[in-house]
């Protein structure tokens, strides 16, 4: 989402229950720790942003956030848009027509596979790092980083391998925590 965000020009804004509404790189604002109170703030903002909201399931139970929602999807201003976003989240009947429902897959293993293929290949071709994984290891790191994204996967395999010039069993613990 963040690569896709980035790509329109519009500032990316991330809610969630912990740290409220905060602007990428920057603090989070002020009465913003209910998903209410962030969806307050978004109206009062006025320019154009994308707005996500994450882990929003136990905030769309609450029948003022749905209607706050409602109120900010009736009154969109242009180049607003609110995500919601969690493991298992639905569309209140109050929000249907009003919102859009998707839901993003995990990779497959095949793209998983293909994935760490290619990252150890650009290493070694750009001599950014050795490989010293068997194969058998190899299949172990695929299967440690099935369910995270395409993004999230590569960038664990260059951070463990950039780290110290190689990509061996001693980074797989720490890439299966993760």
């Amino acid at each position: 989402l963040r690569e896709a965000v980035a790509g329109t020009g519009l500032p990316l804004w991330t809610w969630s229950t912990t740290r409220g509404l905060s602007r990428e790189g920057q603090g989070s604002q002020a009465n913003t720790r209910t998903a209410t109170g962030a969806i307050g703030f978004v109206a009062e903002i006025g320019g154009p942003g994308v707005f996500v909201f994450l882990d929003v399931e136990a905030a769309l139970e609450d029948h003022t956030t749905v209607r706050a929602i409602k109120e900010r999807a009736l009154e969109a201003k242009p180049a607003q848009t609110i995500v919601l976003t969690g493991p298992t989240i639905s569309v209140p009947d109050e929000l249907r027509g009003l919102a859009l429902l998707w839901k993003l897959e995990p990779p497959s293993p095949l793209e998983v596979r293909r994935l760490v293929a290619e990252t150890m290949e650009e290493l070694l071709a750009r001599h950014f790092a050795i490989i010293d994984l068997p194969d058998e290891r190899v299949r172990e790191l695929e299967d440690g980083l099935r369910g995270l994204s395409l993004f999230e996967a590569q960038r664990l395999i260059l951070r463990a391998a950039l780290e110290d010039g190689r990509l061996d069993v001693e980074d797989l613990p720490q890439m299966r925590e993760a």
